[in-house]
Parts: structure tokens; sequence; C-alpha cells
């Protein structure tokens, strides 16, 4: 299960079927993930489906189950790759406790889990649309690779600036520092609303000067920089930092 980017201060919701094969009645005991941050702000819930007479997929499934889990704010920004642990059990054996080591391959006779991959990322409020040269960084912020320029004339890329969460309709995103000055130039257009987000198109301008001037990434400070700022302090600003080569004119 994957539910690609959610920004942070909103709920994550998954959403699992999970069918049996078995001859005998099973039902399933109580979801949990491997981590503990996440089951403090879980919350599950696990309900019997029937099987879709027109359902050739699972056509010698004997039961169903939907399994939902809401994870409340409250994780970390970055990837998140967990498992989500369903132990089960025969209808009429003892059910195995939430907190007992459940067997994962099946060597228990009592009881056995489902395992299901969940991953994800948290994001700010505030993020970028990634590609092959623009990554997110760990602790925040993007980087923008130009690599090595040849041509002594303006170079300019786009990209997209996302706004989601409850306050994007409160929030007015400019341009604010960039660096160096002179060299650096950018331009950010009215937002285009997409379902539950805001999309602004970023373009960034590099123009030679006089002298040549690198911005490899050798350190924290040797990029190229654009400031993305916002007017609602809600809603942190956010830097993308540009990493070139650029020639003089």
């Amino acid at each position: 299960m994957t539910f690609k980017e959610v920004a942070s201060g909103e709920p994550i919701d998954l959403e699992l079927k999970v069918y049996s094969y078995m001859g005998e009645e099973i039902e399933l005991g109580q979801p949990r993930f491997t981590s503990d941050e996440m089951n403090e702000l879980a919350e599950f819930e696990v309900t019997p489906m029937e099987i879709e007479e027109d359902d050739a997929e699972h056509a010698e499934a004997t039961q169903a189950f939907l399994v939902k889990a809401t994870i409340a704010p409250g994780l970390d920004q970055g990837p998140v790759s967990q498992n989500m642990v369903m132990p089960f059990n025969k209808v009429g054996e003892e059910s195995v406790s939430n907190d007992a080591d459940v067997s994962v391959d099946g060597d228990s006779d009592k009881a056995t889990t489902i395992v299901a991959a969940v991953t994800g990322r948290i994001v700010g409020v505030l993020s970028m649309l990634e590609s092959t040269k623009l990554k997110g960084v760990t602790g925040g912020g993007y980087i923008y690779d130009f690599g090595k320029i040849t041509e002594n004339e303006p170079q300019t890329a786009k990209a997209f600036v996302v706004l989601k969460g409850p306050e994007r309709d409160k929030t007015k995103l400019s341009i604010g520092k960039v660096s160096p000055e002179g060299v650096v130039s950018a331009q950010l257009n009215d937002p285009i609303q997409n379902g539950s987000m805001s999309l602004y198109s970023l373009e960034f301008t590099l123009t030679p000067g006089d002298e040549k001037i690198d911005r490899l990434g050798m350190n924290r400070e040797d990029y190229g920089l654009v400031t993305i700022m916002s007017d609602n302090p809600n809603v942190p600003s956010m830097k993308l930092r540009l990493k070139f080569s650029l020639p003089a004119r």
C-alpha cells in the first residue's frame, strides 16, 4: 500500500482488502504497525465484506475483510516505510493478543499473520514536484541540478511548487531572497487549483556575468538560492538550492 505524499498536519487514510482462501473460517485480530510511533497515532477498523459475484480475480476466495487505518497527524516529515501486521486465527481457536509475538512465517499452528508493506512520504504543506533534476533533501528544501553549462546565454528551468492543506486558500506565495543576485532570477506564476492542492508554476533563470561562477554543492553554502516566501505564519518558507557551473558571458 502506498499513500504517495501527504502533507504534515493531515491524516493518512489507508484501505486494504484481505481475502482468505482457507477451507476453514478465520477471524482477523487487531492490526498494528511495526512502528510504535505509528501505532500511537493509528486507529483501525476491520469489517467482513461480501465477495462480489463478478469478482473473477477472487472467485476462489472463501472470505473477505476490509481493513481501514487512519493515522493522525504527528509523523515527522520524510519517507515512511513500515509494515501493517494483521494476525488471524481459525474461528473457535484462542485468539492471539496484539501484544504477543505472532509468527510471520506461519510456524504457529494457532495463528499467523498477514503482512502488508506501507510506503509513502510526509511532506511539508509547501513542497515541489520532483524530477530527474529536482530532488528533495533531508531536513527540508530541494536541490535543482543544472549541471555544467557550456552556453554563455541565460538558462531557464521550470518546476512546480505545491501548496497543500487547509491553509492553502489563506496563503499567498512570492519570491523572496535569490542568490547570487544578478545571476539568479525567478518568477512564480498564479496558482492552478488541482483537487486538494494548489500548483504554482516556477521559472528560474541563470544569467552569465563577467566571470565564471561555480556553485557545485561542496557544502551547504555552495549553491545558488531561490526562496519561496509565504505570508501565512502556518506555512513556512521553502528554499530551492541551485547547483551549477556557469561560464562567463
